[in-house]
């Protein structure tokens, strides 16, 4: 998220582009969960990523 803030002051965002990036960032997010390769919390599968 502070990637697309950065990247969103560097380019002048609008408003509805900063909606985009959050959207995309939790699209994502909702995908890897799903998968399993993120780790929510200490019921998580061996190979899933720690949530940084």
């Amino acid at each position: 998220m502070d990637k697309a803030i950065n990247t969103g002051e560097m380019q002048g965002w609008t408003q509805e582009q900063y909606k985009e990036a959050l959207h995309n960032i939790i699209v994502e997010e909702r995908a890897k969960l799903r998968s399993g390769d993120r780790a929510l919390n200490k019921h998580k599968r061996y190979w899933a990523e720690e949530q940084k």
